[in-house]
């Protein structure tokens, strides 16, 4: 598994791997554009684009690639923009999976029961927009129904005021959080 944000002509294991048949590329995201540039800090989306397009391109029937996006804040809130990217593609699997716990303002089985609801209403929107297209969304929505109950009513505010400070940490204001992630903000939903 790799976020697959590298030089590929630089990289021995990719130039030795793309030859080998029955191979799977695990690819982790979360995010596309600048999302994934402000979740995979100094990655470049253009690189990204890029190098998936190649992948595709080398592609030998023996090789499969598996998107991992990691169900959190950020990947349930833009589930459909996710959706649309990956149906360019070709034979590419999408596993969503529900291991992010920490930052505790990040797991989004702690997001108050209405962002929850807008999740689930993407996911269906997703599933009927683009059918074809192969996500594995099961184990995230077992465990979305198992812990609808749990709600932190502060989480979004620490989720706002940790993203303040990492715009202003690590980014010197070159992103904006609440620009990149509106639906934070959606009328009754805080």
């Amino acid at each position: 598994t790799s976020n697959f944000n590298l030089d590929l002509d630089k990289n021995e294991v990719y130039k030795n791997m793309i030859k080998r048949k029955n191979v799977v590329w695990n690819v982790s995201m979360k995010n596309v554009g600048q999302r994934f540039e402000f979740v995979r800090r100094g990655s470049s989306w253009q690189l990204q684009h890029e190098n998936l397009l190649r992948l595709e391109q080398e592609r030998k029937t023996a090789l499969r690639t598996r998107i991992q996006v990691v169900y959190c804040a950020y990947s349930a809130l833009n589930l459909p923009e996710l959706y649309e990217y990956f149906s360019q593609f070709n034979d590419i699997h999408i596993a969503v999976t529900n291991l992010l716990r920490k930052p505790e303002c990040l797991n989004f089985f702690h997001y108050p029961i209405k962002y929850k609801q807008k999740s689930l209403d993407d996911y269906r929107y997703c599933q009927t927009t683009w059918p074809t297209l192969p996500v594995n969304f099961e184990l995230v929505l077992r465990d979305l129904k198992a812990k609808w109950h749990i709600e932190d009513p502060r989480i979004v505010d620490r989720m706002i005021k940790w993203h303040t400070y990492k715009e202003k940490t690590y980014f010197d204001n070159r992103f904006d959080f609440l620009k990149l992630w509106p639906p934070i903000l959606l009328t009754g939903c805080i």
